[in-house]
């Protein structure tokens, strides 16, 4: 992982040549990232009211990267955005709020001599709704630089099956993405921490990894006398997984998670955690850029006024704000904002930005122990109805079936079929 947070360039206003490599902006405003508390913000001062916005980026990779895979990361843009490198359109993200990953690989030029021009251009959909300190990429930014064969992150999911005081049975899954031009034998060393960092359980899987393809690693293990994640002690576990070519270490990747069962009783208005009926009360909390230090002192505060689950509103959490509450034993509801795309787009341009932006969202935090309800939205924009929904409730099936999925909309629930309620 190589911090990026450095050397940024800003800019208010229209223009669209500002995306291309050879455009002059020796005049932009010149940026570094600023301490603030436990994390980094890259963003203006005071930046003036605008309808959109540019930053820029110059930077050169070694030739030897050239058989890498190359990522951009992002805690997110607060707004809409278009992210360009050396002139090409990587992509529009429909929800700034999102960490996004962007892949950079196919534009990348290599060697010290050759420079690269990342542009990211931020399109409010309400100038009037832009803010001196909203205007910004939110936290650090990162280039995570994978070998050619590696764990693709957003993978990595990890499922309490069985969650008892004598044993825990845990379903364990990633997929192995093979970018180089050979078939590749692998090892996958999986162990499983405790918080002393004693391995209680761990696996070794030889695995066959097709040249150009992906391939899905699963497998089940068993923890004896578990710690079992829950409000009042949140215990958590540390999943390492290791990719070995022979003795060659490709790649390590690390997951916090917690060993807990989740059931949600519409009827009885309850959720059971761990087979406990779990009262909640909640709050709504805006989860705007903070420092880890400040969540934990709010968090902290609420949870004292008896308070032991938040729903986020007004944007989408951070990682250090959804750890910060698998840490105190906080759960959380996240509303995605998945539906406010349709009202200046149409619905199938708005479905694909929405689908991929909640198959990230979800990749992010389904195995964050806290997270135990993903909200469509609270507040859908006129005309959407529950049938736009369902393609999207498919996904957050798809990409985890352990909670329950929520929709507030004016209109009724799938009128050809009322069990989808």
């Amino acid at each position: 992982m190589k911090d990026f947070s450095d050397g940024w360039l800003y800019q208010t206003g229209q223009n669209r040549d500002a995306r291309f490599p050879d455009y002059v902006d020796h005049s932009w405003v010149k940026l570094d990232a600023t301490e603030a508390g436990d994390q980094t913000d890259i963003k203006t001062s005071t930046p003036p009211r605008s309808s959109q916005s540019w930053y820029r980026k110059h930077f050169s990779l070694p030739a030897d990267f050239r058989p890498h895979t190359i990522a951009l990361l992002l805690g997110g843009t607060r707004y809409p955005c278009k992210i360009y490198l050396n002139g090409h359109d990587l992509g529009y993200y429909a929800n700034g709020n999102l960490r996004l990953e962007c892949d950079l690989t196919p534009y990348i030029r290599y060697g010290q001599d050759e420079t690269n021009v990342i542009a990211i251009n931020l399109i409010p959909d309400h100038p009037s709704e832009i803010s001196p300190s909203h205007v910004s990429l939110n936290q650090t930014a990162k280039l995570r630089i994978h070998h050619p064969v590696h764990i693709r992150p957003s993978s990595v999911r990890i499922e309490t099956l069985r969650a008892e005081p004598d044993a825990a049975v845990l379903s364990l899954e990633a997929a192995i993405v093979n970018n180089s031009r050979e078939d590749q034998s692998l090892t996958l060393y999986t162990q499983i921490l405790n918080t002393t960092g004693e391995i209680v359980a761990e696996q070794t899987q030889e695995i066959t990894s097709l040249a150009q393809a992906h391939s899905l690693s699963t497998t089940q293990l068993v923890i004896s006398q578990p710690k079992l994640w829950q409000p009042n002690s949140p215990d958590q576990y540390l999943l390492v997984s290791s990719l070995l070519q022979g003795e060659l270490l490709l790649e390590r990747h690390k997951s916090n998670f917690g060993i807990r069962t989740l059931k949600a009783e519409a009827e009885e208005n309850l959720i059971y955690i761990n087979d406990q009926p779990t009262p909640i009360k909640g709050v709504s909390l805006s989860p705007c850029s903070q420092s880890t230090s400040s969540w934990e002192k709010q968090l902290s505060r609420l949870q004292s006024s008896g308070v032991n689950m938040v729903r986020t509103t007004d944007g989408l959490p951070s990682l250090d704000f959804i750890e910060t509450c698998d840490k105190l034993g906080i759960l959380v509801q996240i509303d995605t904002h998945s539906m406010q795309r349709t009202e200046n787009h149409s619905h199938q341009k708005s479905y694909e930005w929405q689908a991929r932006n909640l198959r990230q969202l979800i990749g992010s935090y389904r195995n964050n122990p806290s997270v135990i309800a993903w909200n469509l939205d609270n507040a859908p924009l006129k005309g959407v109805r529950y049938t736009h929904s369902r393609p999207l409730v498919e996904i957050c099936l798809e990409e985890d079936g352990t909670r329950p999925i929520n929709l507030k909309s004016d209109f009724p629930p799938f009128p050809e079929d009322q069990s989808a309620n």
